[in-house]
């Protein structure tokens, strides 16, 4: 039987202020053991690179966002 884990996912916040919701795309990128966490409001698709380990420092940014 074959194991395999999630690779994609999206995580939507409200912000407390705006009211509004904020998606931020997670991929998990093999190669390099590591989450590229992207946020879908900034326009160029650029995003912040989390080594594989730390997902949980990468889910705790995007909560205490200011």
């Amino acid at each position: 039987r074959e194991v395999r884990m999630i690779d994609k996912f999206t995580v939507t916040v409200t912000c407390p202020v705006e009211k509004q919701d904020i998606h931020f795309d997670f991929t998990y990128l093999e190669k390099n053991h590591s989450w590229i966490v992207c946020d879908r409001r900034i326009a160029s698709g650029t995003g912040t690179v989390y080594e594989a380990h730390n997902l949980n420092a990468a889910i705790k940014d995007i909560l205490t966002i200011e």
